[in-house]
């Protein structure tokens, strides 16, 4: 199938030039291949569904990616939610959008074993619990104190 093209409503070309034996099929409004699928873009792509858009990894992991690196990755593990920031001390930033202003909220200091540093405050309905044979500090900044309202 060497140089097959197909064009598919207003200018979706698939086209195969690798010379492999691979298969692509378009039934339906699905497109399913037998071989890796690469999609390579000059400008953006953009997913726009009337639904939900579902990424579904039987490999079980899906990466963030730039320029061929992988710095981001999402993965499952037992039952849980993996989030891993993929490269060496970089931390994971969560940011909003606080009156127009961007803030970052939350930061997750992979460097220092993953301390969390939050903007402003923490409001807690439990307990902090540390390990039973540890000692726990609460260290205020030079000249601030601690103000504990029971």
């Amino acid at each position: 199938m060497t140089n097959a093209k197909f064009r598919i409503k207003n200018g979706l070309e698939i086209l195969e030039t690798s010379g492999s034996a691979g298969t692509l099929t378009l039934v339906d409004g699905e497109i399913d291949s037998d071989q890796d699928l690469l999609l390579d873009v000059v400008g953006d792509i953009t997913l726009d569904a009337e639904g939900d858009i579902i990424l579904d990894a039987g490999g079980n992991e899906v990466y963030l990616t730039k320029n061929g690196v992988n710095y981001g990755q999402f993965a499952q593990s037992s039952s849980d939610l993996v989030m891993r920031a993929l490269v060496s001390d970089g931390d994971i930033i969560f940011k909003g959008n606080d009156g127009g202003v961007v803030t970052t909220l939350l930061t997750l200091d992979t460097s220092n074993a993953g301390a969390a540093i939050f903007n402003k405050g923490i409001t807690l309905g439990g307990n902090i619990t540390g390990p039973d044979n540890l000692d726990m500090v609460i260290a205020p900044q030079d000249g601030n104190y601690i103000d504990i309202d029971g």
